[in-house]
């Protein structure tokens, strides 16, 4: 058939044919959006005054936990806090805060100091010694301890615990995840998870 045939003027090129000439063009999507932490914010905005935010060391299913430069007393620290949007209730947040201000009252050099309690945008936080070194467990999964220094954490750790327990509080979830390691290899106790009132 030739171009006159099909309609064409010389000269003129048709649009190529589709393999089904009645189905619709695909939409366009429209570009992602960045990434959104819990807080409703993204982490290069997220500031507390006073601090500025150096990196995340960790979460849970109830807060997080930054790593963050005092900036008037030019120290690192670590800023536990609650995110808004997760699960806690009245009960958890009082709990938190009492966790902070019991904690900030001890003065043991194997328990992580609580330096300040504090809110922004609603949500709790407290900002506490940041420890540089693993967390017991991570020290385990390279396998067993040798036995001196086994019992050198468990002699500094009871005498930890006992001024806990000599200033009325009680550690209710005492485990290797919540003892860090300096890098002088000397443990501290952290996240003193107090039982209900």
């Amino acid at each position: 058939m030739s171009p006159s045939d099909q309609g064409q003027r010389p000269g003129e090129t048709l649009p190529a044919e589709s393999g089904n000439p009645s189905s619709p063009e695909p939409p366009t999507l429209p570009p992602s959006e960045p990434p959104v932490d819990s807080l409703g914010l993204s982490s290069p905005t997220f500031s507390i005054v006073g601090y500025k935010i150096v990196s995340e060391l960790g979460r849970g299913g109830m807060g997080v936990v930054f790593k963050a430069n005092q900036t008037d007393l030019h120290r690192l620290v670590a800023i536990k806090m609650v995110l808004r949007g997760t699960v806690a209730g009245p009960d958890d947040l009082l709990r938190f805060r009492t966790e902070a201000e019991a904690t900030a009252g001890l003065h043991h050099p194997n328990i992580v100091r609580i330096y300040e309690v504090g809110e922004v945008d609603g949500c709790p936080y407290f900002s506490m010694e940041y420890v540089e070194g693993p967390d017991l467990s991570r020290r385990l999964a390279e396998g067993p301890l040798r036995s001196k220094v086994a019992a050198r954490y468990v002699a500094i750790l009871a005498r930890a615990i006992q001024h806990a327990h000599e200033h009325n509080i009680l550690h209710r979830d005492l485990k290797p995840s919540n003892v860090l390691l300096d890098g002088e290899d000397q443990p501290h106790i952290t996240d003193l998870d107090l039982p209900n009132a």
